[in-house]
């Protein structure tokens, strides 16, 4: 079951960023960018390791295999050692989460659940909620943030504070002409989007767009190759 949100004294929900992820190894990728913005937004921080469903399924259905990535075939993955391999990442994914919001003196919890990442991070999040999908490069060095800005939607205030942050310039790939004052590219639909973010090599990407515009989460997240942020929009 997703963590649900927590009224504050005053009956409000408070704000949350959920950090989700299906290892600890994406996790890790993700972290440093989501405890930036709970501590610009003053939120709660939430780690959510999901045993994806797709995967179990195929273990408990069929033979399957792990291939390096030298193209060598390992020993059959089984529902156990794949079940084994959660909990270990669970275990390393709650410690490094605690430490890090301990330093940055957030209030932080964690779970773990069995689900489909992306839609169970973002039903997390909540309303006015923050979902980082976290992602480990394959490389060190990066470009910009990036901003999937749609039009009439206003640039989400943490933007610039993550930028700075990770000591990267921001640029935006807007649906239509950017607000005033506000430089950017246009892309035009969602195959132009994903080839523009795969040719970037971005540090993040941040989404503040309709969904009907974009494609799927999923496939922003391997097109970039990095963690991506949803801001979610604010209840009614």
């Amino acid at each position: 079951m997703a963590p649900q949100n927590r009224a504050d004294g005053d009956g409000q929900a408070r704000r949350r960023v959920v950090l989700g992820a299906t290892s600890y190894a994406d996790a890790e990728g993700g972290l440093g960018i989501a405890v930036e913005l709970a501590r610009h937004a003053g939120a709660e921080l939430h780690g959510l390791l999901v045993r994806d469903v797709v995967s179990l399924g195929a273990v408990r259905v069929f033979r399957v295999r792990a291939v390096s990535f030298s193209g060598e075939v390992a020993e059959e993955v089984t529902e156990t050692a794949l079940l084994r391999a959660y909990q270990a990442d669970a275990r390393h994914f709650s410690e490094r989460l605690r430490g890090v919001a301990r330093l940055a003196r957030l209030q932080a919890n964690f779970h773990a659940i069995e689900g489909r990442l992306w839609e169970t991070v973002q039903e997390a999040a909540g309303p006015g909620g923050v979902a980082v999908f976290g992602y480990r490069r394959a490389m060190d060095d990066s470009g910009s943030v990036v901003l999937v800005l749609g039009e009439g939607h206003a640039v989400p205030g943490f933007v610039a504070v993550l930028a700075a942050g990770l000591k990267k310039r921001l640029l935006v790939l807007s649906d239509a002409s950017p607000p005033a004052g506000v430089a950017g590219e246009v892309f035009h639909g969602p195959d132009d989007l994903l080839r523009r973010l795969g040719a970037l090599s971005p540090a993040a990407v941040i989404i503040a767009a309709d969904p009907a515009i974009l494609p799927p989460v999923a496939r922003l997240v391997e097109a970039a190759r990095c963690p991506v942020v949803v801001a979610a929009a604010e209840e009614g």
